[in-house]
């Protein structure tokens, strides 16, 4: 898990990245947009396609998503191929996909010298890359090990909420910022345990089970 560094906040603005600073699902994007290149055959994106939307609908786990994207999509190949075309990818499609609302509240907090940082359980290269075009230099995310010829091997970590929530514990003593003054964001109920690991709890056009809490508990809800 990466450390946060010791440096002056007083307060900080923790994001999720995928439907949260996002407007999409950035590994699903990422695969749409091999297909369109050529390098990513029809029947793996619809295969891709149908495990997100069970997953959607609950019939999938997050850990089942991972694991069957990570089999059709990762397995087997040089790292250096997708950090390659992570490039390009981000080059052509990142201005749109990007949730300009929620994209504001990082910008003002990174004006207010918030310690920022984004956590996803998408793979590192990815949120990497997104994290430095936002000028983020603090994130957490999904690890792939790779083999002696830097072939991805299997997922080393996969990043869920209780990972966030225990991640932002170490910023928060690391910072010494108190719980009171940490704002996190996120669209989903598998972020409760992040949620909750911030005093200010804001959601992110959330699902359905996530409303009725935040209705419940009156936590701040971004359509």
């Amino acid at each position: 898990m990466p450390r946060p560094k010791n440096l002056q906040h007083d307060a900080a603005s923790l994001f999720d990245l995928d439907h949260t600073l996002l407007k999409v699902n950035s590994s699903f994007s990422f695969g749409k947009f091999l297909y369109r290149r050529g390098l990513l055959g029809p029947a793996q994106l619809f295969h891709l396609g149908f495990v997100y939307a069970l997953h959607t609908l609950g019939f999938f786990s997050i850990t089942s998503v991972h694991k069957i994207v990570f089999k059709n999509l990762f397995c087997g190949r040089p790292s250096s191929f997708f950090e390659k075309e992570v490039h390009l990818f981000l080059e052509e499609n990142f201005d749109e996909m990007l949730n300009e609302p929620v994209i504001e509240r990082l910008k003002k907090a990174q004006a207010n010298n918030h310690f920022v940082a984004i956590l996803s359980s998408s793979p590192e290269f990815l949120v990497k890359a997104m994290a430095n075009r936002l000028g983020v230099s603090h994130f957490d995310a999904s690890v792939y090990a790779v083999d002696e010829k830097m072939h991805f091997l299997r997922i080393d970590r996969l990043v869920q909420g209780k990972d966030k929530a225990l991640w932002t514990a170490a910023a928060a003593q690391n910072q010494s910022i108190t719980m009171s003054n940490i704002a996190v964001y996120s669209d989903s109920i598998l972020d409760l345990p992040f949620l909750q690991s911030g005093g200010i709890r804001i959601a992110v056009n959330p699902d359905s089970k996530l409303r009725k809490l935040c209705r419940l508990h009156k936590w701040e809800i971004i359509s």
